[in-house]
């Protein structure tokens, strides 16, 4: 049986705010595009997202990502659903969590599948601003292992003080 890790809370984050500008777009379906909209305005709140590890320039990202989303008809349907690239892209980005030996997706994991898709329009804007994803792996990489060895050092200090450990 495949292992899928749960999200993170910054990943739910990133999930709201795209829901938000799929809202103002009038899409009522979640496009990846939409997603990299949710990574940005999540990256403006936390700096530990994931596009900072990839020094991605917030702004022009936004601004070309701006240009190239189309208004949608307005909301069609009473549930918003993720189209065939945004089903791509997590698929990726679960796979980066497993190969990783994540215990959750997260954003950083989501910016860097969106890196390395190729195929939709917001990883061809990522692309534009000459992210290496190999770099970009190896950042990732480093931040959630980072991540991960202080919530687990914590977790221990945590066990000790209440008597578990």
């Amino acid at each position: 049986m495949l292992y899928v890790p749960p999200f993170s809370p910054d990943l739910f984050d990133v999930l709201a705010y795209a829901l938000e500008e799929a809202e103002c777009w009038g899409h009522d379906l979640i496009n990846p595009e939409l997603l990299l909209l949710g990574l940005l305005r999540r990256d403006e709140e936390d700096e530990l997202v994931g596009l900072d590890r990839l020094e991605v320039d917030a702004e022009r990202v936004r601004g070309e990502l701006t240009r190239a989303l189309e208004p949608g008809p307005g909301r069609l349907e009473e549930l918003y659903r993720p189209d065939a690239d945004v089903r791509r892209v997590m698929d990726r980005a679960w796979r980066i969590a497993g190969e990783m030996r994540s215990g959750q997706v997260c954003s950083a994991h989501l910016s860097l599948a969106l890196v390395l898709d190729g195929q939709c329009t917001a990883s061809v804007c990522l692309a534009r601003h000459a992210i290496d994803p190999r770099e970009g792996w190896t950042r990732t990489y480093w931040h959630v292992r980072e991540q991960y060895s202080r919530r687990r050092r914590l977790m221990r200090a945590i066990g000790r003080f209440i008597g578990i450990h």
